[in-house]
């Protein structure tokens, strides 16, 4: 009986070891400085990342993070990342977005999870390259949110924009601009486009096919843009729940050839003259596209539905 007992307690202390260990296999790796990210796992943001001031080019070059490897989640634990500012240069706010790109998921690196934090002052926000991402809750103050390329199956959600260089009076936006790929989630996506030297677009989809973009709430200031705008055969496309002002541009856009798509539900102000819709269709007579139980008006045209053509509205 008295082996027994021994035999127990040291099999239950190897097996606390063994749990021991097995925890701390699992925790999360910290990430405390810009880099490459090479190896599949769990990361967490220890403390704010900057990129150095010899990496920053005037908005042209210098990545913080590279994200090389699928299955891939990084939490930023509420944290930012950001630039370095020393005392004798001027800081970004003053001559515009320095860095480069704030986090690039490169080709191949599939299953990549990002959440929680802030990416502040750079050219493109978060650039992918990749399938099965997930981008959520989110801040990006950058010309360009998100840069999207042959990217598919992915979601991103709860995404809050913000210019990055509105003193210098470059554009800021598009909040989203997806180029091919396709069945990608974009849901509570928010914030203001626009410039004083050309309209941005809020939300850009070119050549890419059954994708939801639903509960943007969004804003351009300038005159030129267009809040959502499907392009290059851009297909069977849901746009819904949406809540959308220009002031000066057009609304929702489908150019020549985006067909199929669904634009249900959204309601689209605009403060432009009169031969500039709310909602506008290149397709003659909508080429299947379904138009239902939208809100399209200007301003300038009380009472009036601003779309153009009409008869596609139901």
């Amino acid at each position: 009986m008295r082996r027994l007992i021994v035999s127990t307690a040291v099999a239950l202390f190897v097996i606390a070891l063994n749990a021991d260990g097995f925890a701390a296999q699992n925790l999360p790796i910290p990430i405390t400085e810009c880099g490459e990210i090479a190896q599949p796992g769990k990361y967490v943001l220890e403390n704010d990342l900057t990129l150095p001031e010899s990496e920053q080019g005037n908005g042209v070059g210098g990545t913080c993070l590279v994200i090389s490897a699928s299955h891939v989640k990084i939490d930023l634990n509420g944290l930012t990342i950001g630039l370095e500012c020393l005392p004798h240069t001027y800081c970004p706010s003053d001559l515009g977005a320095m860095g480069g790109t704030g986090i690039d998921i490169t080709t191949g690196a599939d299953h990549v999870s990002i959440s929680n934090g802030t990416v502040d002052d750079y050219v493109y926000g978060i650039v992918g390259e990749a399938d099965h991402l997930s981008v959520t809750k989110m801040n990006l103050r950058a010309v360009v949110g998100l840069t999207l390329d042959d990217v598919s199956r992915s979601s991103f959600t709860d995404i809050a924009y913000e210019g990055a260089d509105i003193d210098y009076h470059s554009a800021n936006g598009p909040i989203l601009y997806l180029n091919g790929g396709g069945k990608n989630v974009f849901n509570n996506l928010s914030g203001q486009v626009g410039s004083d030297l050309g309209g941005p677009n809020g939300i850009e989809v070119v050549n890419s096919n059954d994708n939801l973009i639903s509960g943007v709430s969004l804003e351009n200031v300038s005159c030129g843009g267009t809040d959502i705008q499907l392009s290059d055969e851009s297909r069977s496309n849901i746009v819904t729940g949406n809540n959308l002002f220009d002031d000066c541009g057009s609304g929702i856009q489908l150019q020549m050839g985006s067909t199929h798509n669904a634009i249900v539900g959204n309601t689209v102000v605009v403060a432009s003259p009169p031969d500039v819709y709310a909602m506008f269709d290149e397709n003659p007579d909508c080429r299947k596209d379904l138009w239902m139980n939208n809100t399209f008006s200007n301003i300038f045209a009380a009472g009036e539905v601003s779309a153009s053509p009409a008869n596609c509205i139901h």
